[in-house]
């Protein structure tokens, strides 16, 4: 039987890192939960593809080279006519009562 230190390596060369470092938890859940294959695959990837999309945003967010991270209390709706309109639905939706 494989163990589990050596897929976590195998994880890391493919250079999936979040799937190696989640991995004993996923395998403790699925043998909890009675996990197929495919459901433990899937999960992981789900982790990895996460994982890798936060990533992209933060190196996007460090090229662009802005001094801190815009909030919507500084965003400037006065800069176009077309962010005026949408002022009131852009507010509403941040409530998050929809």
């Amino acid at each position: 039987m494989v163990n589990s230190q050596e897929i976590k390596e195998k994880f890391n060369e493919l250079r999936l890192k979040s799937c190696s470092e989640n991995f004993d938890r996923i395998m403790a859940q699925a043998i909890q939960k009675n996990w197929t294959p495919a459901e433990i695959i899937e999960i992981l990837m789900d982790l990895e593809l996460e994982h890798k999309r936060q990533n992209r945003m933060a190196l996007r967010y460090k090229n662009s080279k802005l001094v801190e991270k815009p909030t919507i209390d500084q965003f400037d709706f006065s800069h176009h006519q077309s962010r005026k309109k949408q002022k009131a639905k852009i507010l509403n939706l941040m409530s998050l009562e929809f």
